[in-house]
């Protein structure tokens, strides 16, 4: 079980009857603000029961929200507030939790000590009440078996009070479940629902999911075909989404059950079938996925080794004859050139 973080302090029920429960809600906000930021222990040259705090700090943690605005406490109210747990409004009492039975006075709950920067706050009797063995059991055993039980281990009367408690609370179900059997008797020998209806059974491979899923759930209680298959005929929807998704392969979709439920088991995860039918679903679409991609690719391929392999052909075919006209324009070229060569030798 996952702890809370941050620690605790212990707060009396006694408090209900002190004074400070009659005063408006901003002394108890500050009183309990004080005692939650009190040091547990010694530090930053603070004892035990000690806190720094700042008028500012104290205005600022006693504000509160109505719509968009922030309505904060006034200086005056905080120092009225402050005045009131020093004791000085009343009589000494003598504690955090007596007064009100006394004429609804307080006594010194805390004392402060200016400094340059606010006060340093001391909470009275801070050891006296966050000490687990400084409270009784007139309550029933409450306090004890809250506070003291837990930290420093349970009374013996606390823990012969639980146990009879448990007893007698295991005894009235008992009694109740014999009264429902009375009234309502169970057979297990009785037909499936298929049978009572004449023959409207569920597909085989639909059962054989929901068989996967039983097994994965590990639903003991379902220890007759009768009761599978009303277990069956309720997630019928599901086994029949994972089919589809399966290709109607009922060992992929039993495989895929398996898989899921294992991973979910060692993460500590409360699953339903509803989970591993999503989660078949999105591993379903992202494989679809990775397969258009990879046949884009294979055709992209092929499609380039076809145009590689056309350009390679054109290379190597013979070139094409040239035109008669070509060769008879040459001849009468080759003509010409002979009879200029012939006249220029003429000449000279």
């Amino acid at each position: 079980m996952t702890k809370i973080p941050g620690g605790y302090i212990l707060v009396a029920r006694k408090t209900l009857e002190s004074a400070v429960m009659s005063m408006p809600p901003l002394y108890r906000s500050i009183w309990l603000w004080i005692l939650l930021n009190a040091n547990y222990d010694e530090r930053n040259g603070l004892k035990r029961g000690q806190l720094r705090a700042s008028m500012t700090d104290i205005i600022k943690s006693s504000s509160y929200k109505s719509g968009y605005r922030t309505i904060s406490p006034t200086y005056k109210e905080v120092r009225c507030a402050l005045e009131f747990l020093r004791g000085k409004s009343a009589g000494q009492s003598g504690g955090h939790t007596e007064g009100k039975a006394e004429g609804n006075t307080a006594g010194k709950m805390i004392t402060t000590k200016s400094t340059s920067d606010g006060y340093i706050i001391t909470v009275e009797k801070y050891d006296f009440f966050q000490d687990f063995k400084n409270y009784g059991g007139d309550n029933g055993g409450q306090s004890e078996g809250q506070h003291g039980g837990r930290a420093e281990g349970k009374t013996e009367g606390n823990i012969l009070r639980r146990k009879q408690l448990m007893k007698e609370r295991r005894g009235e179900r008992a009694r109740v479940n014999v009264n429902k059997g009375a009234r309502r008797p169970v057979d297990n020998s009785t037909p499936p629902p298929s049978q009572i209806r004449g023959g409207d059974q569920l597909p085989k491979d639909t059962l054989a999911v929901a068989d996967a899923f039983i097994s994965a759930l590990k639903l003991t209680r379902l220890d007759t075909a009768a009761k599978r298959e009303i277990y069956a005929r309720g997630i019928a929807a599901q086994c029949g989404k994972l089919l589809t998704l399966a290709g109607g392969d009922v060992e992929l979709a039993r495989a895929a059950i398996a898989a899921k439920s294992a991973e979910y088991r060692r993460d500590g995860k409360n699953w339903k079938p509803d989970y591993i039918v999503q989660d078949f679903a999105e591993w379903d679409e992202k494989r679809q996925r990775r397969q258009e991609t990879e046949n884009r690719r294979q055709a992209e391929q092929r499609r380039d080794e076809l145009e590689a392999a056309e350009r390679a052909k054109q290379r190597r075919a013979p070139a094409a004859p040239l035109p008669q006209e070509w060769h008879d324009l040459r001849a009468k070229m080759a003509t010409a050139a002979k009879l200029k060569s012939f006249t220029a030798v003429g000449r000279a």
